[in-house]
């Protein structure tokens, strides 16, 4: 309304589009873990999708791997907004596999003359959240370690360990290596 106590109105026609959500996606590289498996979850796939609506759900068509799955694979992220519109994009998952396989010795000679000083497990890199225990012969834990780096060299409390055998686990909830190892000066 003006001064002059004028009015006017007008009306207008908005119209608003719903566009689909923007998908956009990244390849990625995935190991198999010790037990031959590899999980991903749809934020490892995505590369900042978005949507003027806000994005309600991600999700993949495929999430796990094994053995099978070795290589390049496609997976597929779909996308759905605020409004029930949705929209897919793809990438590729290549799956590795390390070689989890370890040889331990069952035997370590740590007088300081070069050979078998230290318990040299081949592969001990490739253990993941695990934790080294070793125990005498009463079950004692004379050795303890989560991260073993080849390294244990028959000392106990900064005291070499009497000759004897020895016993290991390797464990991650379970006992998954165990065995004995002899101690000879």
């Amino acid at each position: 309304m003006d001064n002059n106590g004028n009015n006017t109105e007008q009306n207008q026609s908005v119209t608003v589009i719903n566009e689909d959500p923007v998908v956009f996606t990244q390849d990625i590289t995935v190991t198999l873990d010790e037990n031959g498996i590899a999980s991903i979850i749809p934020e490892n796939i995505d590369n900042d999708s978005y949507d003027d609506c806000g994005i309600t759900n991600m999700s993949l068509d495929i999430s796990d791997f094994t053995v099978d799955d070795l290589g390049e694979n496609t997976v597929i992220l779909s996308v759905i907004d605020n409004s029930g519109k949705s929209a897919q994009e793809t990438a590729i998952v290549t799956v590795i596999q390390l070689d989890y396989s370890i040889e331990i010795p069952n035997f370590i000679s740590p007088n300081n003359d070069g050979k078998n000083d230290f318990w040299l497990i081949k592969g001990v890199e490739n253990l993941q959240g695990y934790t080294l225990n070793i125990f005498n012969k009463l079950g004692e834990v004379v050795y303890n370690t989560t991260d073993y780096n080849n390294t244990w060299d028959g000392m106990y409390n900064n005291k070499e360990l009497s000759n004897g055998t020895y016993y290991y686990n390797f464990t991650n909830g379970v006992i998954v290596h165990k065995g004995f190892i002899t101690v000879v000066r």
